[in-house]
């Protein structure tokens, strides 16, 4: 006979992403009904899981609600196997309390762990490094453990970083559900290990990559390996082929309802927002954004765009609306996407690759059914001066002058790497914050090509030569631009 649980409230199982903390719930357990408390949400699906920082018996714990109502046993099932599978191989994983049931049909599952002490997810605690020489000894413990992993046959379908805690000098193996055993315990094979290892590693901003090889011997040193070239490149050839299937995968997500972004389609109108800025006045913003920016600061007002800086929540907001000029003009763009919606696909595409733009918020494109018209892109103000201000107020003799012209130097280089031509290198393009980091703006005309041809190389140049053009008054700093490419082997004439 099944023990009954207390009528309770079970909204937060319906809310979607709006569920409001602290709630309490109590769960059905073999021997007795256990109160839990949940104070944060840490990572939310809605109608698939929901995993809650929480309270239970004076205990400080971790609560993974399975909500699908088909498959939340199997996914639990799941969980608990690869939990399992992690600490028999002796990896440090999620202490299992105890598990339980929302319903007394046990419909929907729930794993109670108990919480690390002073852990950090390995992403924060990597976000929070400041030099080198500490973001290695994270690498050093994710490779290790990888290895570790890899040793006992085992393999993460779904491996990147935020499934990892740091505590101290230790590392835990979380989310047991997508690791699988393809070899019945058997180590896995250099090749698939090495694949694998590229899924974590590809995960990382590019700016990174130096920091990769001695990383890999780590995870060498760790399976015995003998060293081997083929094995670097193997890796360095995955991590390229990695980074392109997630950006392929991510930038599907970035026009569609999500945990990070809302969504509205409707016959005379497309948006889609940032979740964590989807206010009551970032609504009004979207259903009137005219009047938003005649109220605004204009930056530009020209044929083609109109660009406005206002404040919103508190916070300062750039609206660039881009006009249709003619009827003529509305014919060529209403059945392709608007240059707003470019950019902010672009906007993420560099954020992934680790380049500086400024964070985009919102997109509105005005319809008529599946035609197109006047489009709004509106991202956070970054202030600062342009590239163009910047080296001319000085002549190209500040101090920091080498520093930004490196940074260039790794723009053009990710650039070429990942085959992104910008279509409008001008200086001003460009904003140098307080601390001189390099921002790039005006994404409309940006393009990612498909492969390494000649079409690429004359546009690649084409952005090199307009690049140059900035400073052709200013010798010394024009030489230091060559220099730095040259320096990076993008093999750009001398004489663009």
């Amino acid at each position: 006979m099944k023990r009954k649980i207390p009528v309770q409230n079970t909204d937060f199982i319906s809310a979607g992403h709006n569920i409001q903390t602290p709630f309490s719930v109590i769960l059905s357990t073999e021997s007795s009904n256990q109160e839990v408390k949940c104070s944060r949400v840490l990572r939310n699906l809605p109608g698939k899981r929901l995993v809650c920082a929480a309270e239970t018996g004076g205990q400080k714990v971790v609560a993974k609600f399975f909500t699908d109502p088909k498959k939340g046993k199997m996914h639990c099932r799941r969980e608990e196997q690869g939990l399992s599978a992690f600490a028999k191989a002796g990896i440090n994983t999620s202490e299992l309390i105890f598990r339980a049931a929302i319903d007394p049909e046990g419909g929907r599952p729930v794993l109670v762990f108990r919480m690390f002490e002073d852990a950090t997810d390995f992403t924060v605690a990597w976000e929070r490094a400041q030099t080198d020489s500490r973001r290695m000894y994270l690498l050093k413990m994710l490779a290790s453990t990888t290895a570790l992993i890899h040793e006992a046959g085992l393999i993460h379908n779904d491996a990147h970083p935020g499934n990892f805690m740091v505590s101290g000098d230790l590392l835990y193996a979380i989310d047991g559900a997508s690791v699988k055993v393809p070899n019945r315990g058997r180590a896995l094979s250099p090749s698939r290990s090495v694949k694998n290892l590229a899924a974590v590693f590809s995960q990382f901003e590019p700016c990174f990559d130096h920091l990769f090889a001695e990383a890999f011997t780590a995870y060498t040193e760790k399976r015995k390996y003998p060293k081997s070239l083929s094995h670097a490149n193997l890796l360095k050839k995955q991590i390229r082929i990695q980074r392109k299937k997630r950006e392929k995968k991510y930038l599907k997500k970035i026009y569609r309802q999500s945990s990070a972004q809302v969504c509205s389609r409707g016959w005379d109108h497309f948006v889609v927002c940032k979740r964590n800025g989807h206010t009551r006045a970032m609504a009004r913003l979207l259903e009137d954004p005219d009047r938003f920016i005649s109220e605004g600061k204009l930056l530009k007002k020209g044929n083609s765009s109109t660009v406005a800086v206002l404040k919103v929540d508190g916070r300062s907001l750039v609206v660039k609306r881009y006009n249709i000029k003619s009827f003529g003009h509305a014919l060529s763009r209403c059945f392709r996407p608007s240059r707003a919606w470019r950019s902010w696909k672009n906007a993420h595409r560099l954020l992934m690759l680790g380049i500086a733009t400024p964070q985009p918020v919102g997109l509105l494109e005005k319809r008529f059914g599946p035609l197109r018209s006047k489009a709004y892109f509106i991202t956070e103000y970054s202030p600062g001066l342009d590239a163009y201000g910047w080296f001319h107020s000085s002549g190209g003799k500040k101090p920091d002058v080498y520093c930004v012209i490196r940074q260039f130097g790794h723009i053009l280089q990710i650039f070429y790497e990942h085959l992104i031509v910008h279509g409008d290198f001008k200086a001003t393009n460009f904003i140098l914050t307080e601390n001189n980091r390099i921002v790039v703006i005006d994404l409309d005309a940006m393009r990612c090509h498909t492969r390494m041809g000649w079409y690429f190389h004359r546009q690649f140049a084409r952005d090199c030569q307009r690049l140059m053009q900035n400073w052709s008054d200013i010798p010394e700093v024009s030489d230091l631009f060559y220099q730095e490419i040259e320096a990076r082997g993008l093999l750009i004439p001398k004489n663009l």
